[in-house]
């Protein structure tokens, strides 16, 4: 058992060593590609009195160096402008059984059905409640009701 553990910590001292070590690695040095580039001369050249224009195409190497460079951020794409919507878009993991408010017992379906039905009567943010537009008083037993 001591054998098997010493051998467990060993393989993974050996493993952290390795990562360590590829990570402190030497930067990339530059890069020389050399390319060839087709590139067309032009001479002009004068015989007897008379000149010719010469057009050549000359295969020329170019040597360029090139450096790695890590890849830059790039800014995050703006969002775009509100616009009203008559549509409403709920992500839930089932679907309601049904909309109608009297015999549905589902919870997705008092979900949706709270963002929809409004009622008569809602509480504020200090539990009261409160009228949300019905005709008439709410009631209480101070009113009667």
């Amino acid at each position: 058992m001591l054998a098997s553990k010493r051998l467990a910590v060993l393989v993974v001292l050996v493993m952290l060593a390795t990562t360590i070590l590829a990570a402190c690695g030497p930067t990339p040095e530059p890069e020389v590609i050399i390319q060839t580039v087709p590139v067309e001369v032009t001479k002009v050249i004068t015989e007897e009195g008379e000149e010719r224009t010469i057009v050549e195409t000359v295969v020329v190497e170019v040597e360029k160096e090139v450096t790695p460079v890590p890849p830059t951020d790039v800014p995050p794409t703006p969002m775009p402008e509100m616009v009203e919507s008559d549509t409403i878009v709920f992500a839930m993991q089932q679907e309601p059984d049904t909309l109608h408010p009297l015999i549905s017992s589902m919870t997705a379906a008092s979900q949706v059905l709270g963002a929809l039905i409004m009622g008569c009567m809602g509480q504020d943010d200090a539990a009261e409640w409160v009228n949300l537009g019905c005709d008439g008083e709410i009631p209480t037993l101070e009113n009667g009701g």
